[in-house]
């Protein structure tokens, strides 16, 4: 009998080929945007991990400090140690060139023979002619063949570089072969002595790290062990793989929003898939109930439409892991130039890896996700009663489906997620508030037939006013047909859903930052060190920052310093500045704590402020002592003040720039804010300023307005991946909208017959088949607003809360809203026309004869 059943469902694809089409494309896109995210993913991470094992060479152990470095003292400490083998001290820095290239450069110890960096810089594959001008002359520099050729550089000459103070030529003495480090950033990687690039790039006597070679019979734990008691806690003694895992860390957050985005933009295909197994349901109920009336059993019957789920699945995944590995190379691009941008972060260029494991995955999400989409429907053909297969199986289910208990079921599920998401406490790192929303949306799905019935009654007259019979026919159809309407509005309702709270979350945090700059980049220029949101290589000196206080028109000049520290093991985000003048512009800012009775402890450094979202993840509070390590020594201050700012995921600590001086030996400035004189001339100022510094060192100069539309742009590129997936789910709520009219078509064979027979025009046939399309796209526009503003409100409250500590004002998107409904009514007409077109050419004779 199995096999029996096995031929109907070959027959029914044959017979459906449009609609099998369509299901596969469901069910292939909401796992190739699965498969995607999760690839993407971990390449970045892999990207991050390689670039520092690329770098260390052969060490098993470094010793870091954060960005700023830390004084080359604690080299002969290192080499000292008992079990160290070797320890060579290593300056990484980005200088650009003059034609605006990013060069790596690397300053390393070339008066050792660089045994442990031979692969970084492998002997064999290094050629310099003359050696000992290489390390004499301080202007030597060798770099990559990738970025000699592509610069078309020869032996002897000169390179010009934007370092800390002033542009500084270098003479091109050597050249290597990309490999090892040389493949990271393009190959665009350089090598110039260690003790050149302190001096060039206005280091003293600092370096970054130290990478340590382990004796052969030395325990690496115990040497960690060792160094661990001769250096100050500020200095990070780790291996190579842990210190690419906290370059994990610092993404992860980023990480864990794409791939629960791309569980959702999976659950709108899941809507697709019902759609067309009800509906398979629907047009073969005879058939089933001769099948069940010639002896197959129920579970016989149940196990057809679930045979045809495994399969398709099947299919539908294995298509979207193949479209998925495609998609994950232009996501990888995109992260990789999100995590330079915004974290400051070089990686190794790669192609994504295709793993096995993730595509099991993601062929197993598929095949889940096609079975639960057909068990209904499955479930309601094993139930079939074989006299009962001669009517209507709308006209069976209709009351069911708007039950008082569905309805109250429906509002309680709402009312749950929403008393979660607002009375709830959130707490960072819980995983169980990520999916407060999926009651929001649940009970909106219950409530779907109800909302369809509702709008049917509001829109009838509307339709009647405006389109005449065929719309008062299109409205009835839509309604008369409640769960193949409920699938394709709910697939419509969750692809707008998701958009609309894509929109919410990204316009939310576009407010939170500007209201930040606003509060806290209250000044007229702000002149920085790079196009990126952090540069953790290129600074101003002290020099610079005097140069534009001495313009005439300049009336207050602050420096600001942005750096990073360990703080238990995240990397967080440190602002030194003059706190004293931070507090006069920046004052609301301030959530908890007194500006005026802090002012001037912050002034003397006898505290901290902290972001809300470090409080909130360390739980911490006003009055609190909380210990920062330094590279010279432990700082242990209370927190007199708790701060809206949104910069840093893992919270934002601030101090006062004296203080900072003094523990970390680092005087550089990355931000120059400038306020002006009444009456300064903007215009004649910004000219003075671009003229006093662009000839000497790189600099971007932004009023307060262009600097918040450039970080306003930079939030765009950082979502754009968002922008990707709201894309997709559109695209699978389109094909669910062509899936239905294709077969309402195809149901109503006999409907559009007898309508024909008795006078009715193709144009009215066209036009009432359109019409119906845009009433259920007027319906997936309502409950999807309403779907969109619930997980908006439930993320906002609680999901970005929870990933990142971040408290966001509410912002619903209302322009996305109204550009919604034409772009989709537009989809709607668009997916019907074809449809609509081929019940108006139907033969009457055949049409009345169907079934």
């Amino acid at each position: 009998m199995l096999g029996a059943l096995a031929m109907v469902s070959l027959r029914e694809w044959k017979q459906r080929k449009l609609r099998l089409i369509l299901t596969i494309l469901g069910i292939a896109l909401g796992v190739a945007a699965f498969f995607a995210v999760i690839t993407a993913n971990l390449t970045l991470v892999e990207s991050l991990k390689a670039t520092v094992e690329k770098l260390v060479g052969k060490a098993t152990l470094q010793i870091t400090s954060g960005e700023t470095g830390f004084p080359q003292k604690f080299l002969e400490i290192a080499k000292s140690t008992e079990g160290v083998r070797l320890a060579e001290p290593v300056i990484e820095t980005i200088a650009q060139t003059g034609n605006n290239q990013n060069l790596f450069v690397i300053g390393l110890d070339t008066a050792s023979d660089l045994e442990l960096h031979s692969d970084v810089v492998p002997e064999q594959n290094i050629s310099i002619a003359n050696p000992l001008a290489f390390i004499d002359k301080p202007d030597s520099i060798a770099v990559s063949r990738t970025f000699a050729d592509n610069n078309d550089l020869k032996e002897g000459d000169s390179l010009e570089l934007f370092v800390q103070e002033t542009k500084k030529k270098f003479t091109v003495r050597g050249f290597f072969k990309p490999e090892g480090a040389a493949e990271i950033f393009g190959g665009n990687v350089a090598v110039i002595d260690i003790y050149a690039a302190q001096e060039i790039f206005g280091r003293g006597s600092l370096i970054d790290r130290i990478d340590i070679l382990t004796a052969e019979n030395a325990s690496i734990d115990d040497v960690k062990a060792r160094l661990r008691k001769l250096l100050p806690n500020g200095i990070d003694i780790s291996s190579p793989s842990t210190r690419g895992e906290g370059l994990e860390n610092s993404v992860s957050s980023v990480n864990l929003g794409m791939t629960i985005m791309s569980f959702m933009a999976l659950t709108i295909g899941v809507f697709l898939i019902f759609n067309s197994f009800y509906i398979s349901v629907n047009q073969r109920s005879k058939e089933i109930g001769i099948l069940r009336a010639l002896g197959a059993s129920g579970k016989q019957t149940q196990a057809m439409f679930l045979g045809e789920a495994v399969i398709l699945g099947l299919v539908g995944s294995v298509i979207g892991v193949g479209a998925g590995y495609f998609l994950a190379i232009a996501a990888v691009k995109i992260m990789e130039s999100v995590a330079a941008t915004s974290y400051g972060m070089v990686t190794s260029s790669q192609m994504p890896p295709f793993r096995l494991d993730y595509m099991i995955a993601a062929i197993l999400i598929g095949l889940l996700s096609s079975m639960v989409a057909a068990w209904i429907p499955a479930r309601d053909a094993s139930r079939l009663d074989p006299i009962a297969a001669l009517h209507n199986i709308e006209t069976r289910n209709k009351e069911s489906l708007i039950s008082h208990t569905r309805i109250f079921a429906g509002i309680f599920s709402i009312m749950l997620g929403l008393a979660l998401s607002a009375f709830s406490v959130p707490k960072m790192g819980s995983m169980i508030p990520l999916f407060y929303w999926i009651f929001a949306i649940l009970g909106m799905i219950l409530l779907l037939p109800k909302m369809i019935s509702i709008s049917a009654v509001l829109l009838r007259p509307l339709m009647n006013r405006l389109f005449g019979i065929e719309g008062v026919i299109a409205v009835d159809t839509m309604a008369r047909a409640p769960r193949r309407t409920s699938a394709t509005v709910g697939a419509l309702m969750m692809g707008l859903a998701f958009v609309f709270a894509n929109g919410a979350l990204i316009k939310s945090q576009k407010a939170a930052i500007v209201r930040t700059l606003e509060r806290s980049v209250n000044v007229d220029f702000f002149v920085t060190t790079s196009d990126q949101i952090r540069s953790r290589t290129y600074h101003f000196s002290e020099e610079t920052s005097a140069k534009i206080a001495a313009i005439k028109g300049a009336k207050r000049v602050e420096n600001l310093r942005v750096t990073s520290v360990n703080y238990k093991g995240s990397d967080v985000a440190l602002l030194a500045e003059d706190m004293n003048g931070w507090i006069e512009r920046s004052p609301e800012l301030l959530l908890r704590g007194n500006a005026s009775a802090v002012k001037r402890e912050m002034a003397a450094g006898e505290g901290f402020f902290v972001s809300e979202n470090f409080a909130r993840k360390y739980e911490m509070a006003v009055g609190d002592l909380m210990t920062v390590e330094s590279p010279t020594g432990a700082i242990t201050r209370k927190i007199l003040g708790i701060l809206e700012y949104h910069q840093s995921e893992n919270g934002t600590i601030f101090i006062e720039r004296e203080l900072y001086k003094k523990f970390w030996i680092d005087n550089y400035v990355d931000y120059i804010l400038i306020r002006l004189d009444p009456a300064t001339d903007r215009s004649e100022f910004k000219a003075s300023l671009e003229k006093t510094i662009s000839k000497e060192q790189q600099a971007f100069i932004y009023s307060q307005e262009e600097y918040q539309n450039w970080v306003t742009s930079l939030i765009d590129q950082f979502f754009t991946l968002n922008y990707l997936q709201m894309v997709i789910a559109i695209v699978v709520a389109g094909l669910g909208l062509i899936n239905t009219m294709v077969i309402s078509v195809a149901e109503r064979k006999r409907e559009i017959g007898v309508l024909r027979a008795i006078g009715g025009l193709k144009g009215q046939i066209r036009k009432m088949i359109l019409l119906e399309s845009v009433s259920i796209s007027i319906v997936g526009i309502i409950t999807g607003s309403i779907a969109g503003l619930l997980q908006a409100y439930c993320t906002i409250n609680i999901s970005i809360i929870v990933i990142t500590g971040f408290t966001l004002p509410f912002k619903f998107p209302f322009a996305l809203l109204g550009l919604s409904i034409p772009v989709v009514i537009i989809v709607a007409l668009i997916s019907a026309w074809v449809p609509a077109s081929r019940a108006a050419n139907l033969e009457i004779a055949e049409a009345i004869e169907y079934e």
